[in-house]
């Protein structure tokens, strides 16, 4: 009875490990021909191996491996994936691979977009155009210096503003009161000079005046000169 019992155990126990494989290899697609593909990142931004591969929102393959490039001198990151073989012939030349990040926990993949029905298709094993992830980090390192920036440009504004309001500075005299008068005067003159220079250019336009019939007179101009 012990045996039988602990037969029934392990036999039950098997069918659950093989259901949960045939489960797992059917989410993965684990048992169907894939087709090999390589993208080139200059940074992956916390992807790893096994991240899911998404063609226009569904899910299509997963990625192989990540490694740096014979050359030492390249200065990017190699990513191989495989898709499902009927989803190969969609990735075209005009198809671009772009790392997207999914759930709370900011998990990455690879998203593929479809590419346009008139562009070729990649043959197995050929590089798929890439855009790289932004460099949050760097983003916010500089957002930091640009707020630091106008934190500076506003302490100095302020000192200026304060150094005119006591009269202390250049700005300050010129806005002072006691010169406002000036001003208001000095402003008055330039308005009448203004107006006595229309006058002067209205009547020259018109060839009144000495200075208006040489203009208008080409004749008389020329003997002058």
């Amino acid at each position: 009875a012990v045996q039988i019992k602990v037969g029934l155990l392990i036999v039950t126990a098997l069918i659950l490990l093989s259901v949960t494989i045939f489960l797992m290899g059917k989410e993965r697609r684990f048992f169907e021909n894939k087709v090999p593909f390589e993208i080139h990142f200059s940074r992956t931004i916390g992807l790893r191996e096994g991240a899911p591969i998404t063609l226009t929102g569904v899910r299509v393959g997963s990625v192989e491996s990540l490694a740096f490039p014979q050359d030492v001198q390249e200065n990017y990151i190699v990513v191989q994936i495989k898709v499902v073989g009927d989803v190969g012939p969609r990735i075209r030349k005009d198809t671009l691979a772009r790392i997207r990040t999914q759930g709370v926990l900011g998990d990455k993949f690879i998203e593929l977009s479809g590419g346009s029905p008139e562009s070729e298709p990649l043959p197995a094993g050929s590089l798929i155009a890439s855009v790289d992830p932004l460099d949050y980090e760097t983003l916010l390192g500089e957002s930091e210096d640009v707020v630091q920036n106008f934190a500076s440009i506003a302490s100095s504004l302020k000192a200026i503003l304060k150094s005119a309001e006591e009269g202390k500075s250049l700005l300050g005299q010129i806005v002072a009161p006691e010169h406002e008068k000036k001003w208001i005067d000095t402003a008055n003159n330039i308005r009448s000079a203004s107006a006595s220079l229309k006058n002067i250019l209205s009547s020259v336009e018109k060839g009144e005046g000495v200075l208006g019939q040489l203009v208008q007179n080409k004749e008389a101009g020329q003997a002058v000169m």
